[in-house]
């Protein structure tokens, strides 16, 4: 019992939509469903308490990293660091063997 032609919607529109009206109805209710997911979480219902954390960002606060700032290598002092001998020491093979030797494995 059709009645007449579906209408067309372009691609990700009933979806937009469907968000909007979610949107507007969780406006509404909003203290409602607060109070419910804030009850569900003190009674230990720990996946209430994981979607308290996600909405209000509370799991976000300790990943926030300090940039480190490094300084510019200047000119002058990349000229200096090629200008230095290249490192004559113990090749890795020969590190790793006296490490082992001192640690007597």
């Amino acid at each position: 019992m059709s009645q007449g032609p579906e209408p067309e919607f372009r691609p990700g529109q009933v979806g937009e939509q469907l968000r909007h009206a979610i949107d507007k109805q969780a406006i509404r209710d909003c203290d409602k469903i607060a109070k419910a997911l804030s009850d569900k979480a003190n009674a230990g219902d720990v996946r209430a308490l994981g979607l308290l954390f996600n909405l209000t960002g509370a799991n976000n606060l300790g990943n926030q990293k300090a940039k480190r700032r490094h300084p510019p290598i200047l000119p002058w002092r990349a000229a200096t660091l090629e200008a230095e001998p290249d490192w004559k020491g113990p090749t890795e093979a020969e590190e790793d063997k006296m490490y082992a030797e001192t640690l007597g494995t």
